[in-house]
């Protein structure tokens, strides 16, 4: 996954994420970083967009946006309902989630702990 890492809502998912799950699926990225910056590359995606999140699935192919919201929550236990939010269109599902976005600095403000990672957690992170 990757995630703006100068991002308070990012921050705050990417620790939700972790505390739920166990089985160690996802592994991290920031954006920003070198190689956050090599995986946008070799996926055709512009480099110096923060806006978005980044799922790359086993395939290597990158899902975007709701699309990788849902296939996260899809993955950890007691979320798996949340996959039911694919029946809405795309288009109305990624409207919502740039909404959001556009917002996420002022109602998310990056805090003391953004980009710092707790030590039970650091081998989850890939830069």
């Amino acid at each position: 996954m990757l995630f703006d890492g100068t991002c308070g809502l990012c921050d705050w998912s990417v620790r939700a994420i972790l505390r739920r799950d166990r089985d160690a699926r996802f592994h991290f990225a920031p954006l920003q970083s070198p190689l956050g910056q090599r995986l946008l590359n070799e996926a055709g995606l512009p480099a110096d967009r923060f806006d978005t999140l980044v799922l790359i699935d086993p395939q290597g192919i990158p899902r975007l946006r709701s699309d990788a919201a849902l296939g996260i929550l899809a993955e950890l236990p007691r979320w798996r309902w949340t996959a039911i939010g694919r029946a809405v269109p795309r288009v109305l599902r990624d409207a919502v989630y740039a909404w959001i976005a556009r917002r996420r600095r002022r109602l998310f403000p990056a805090g003391p702990t953004c980009g710092r990672v707790p030590l039970p957690w650091r081998q989850r992170f890939l830069a």
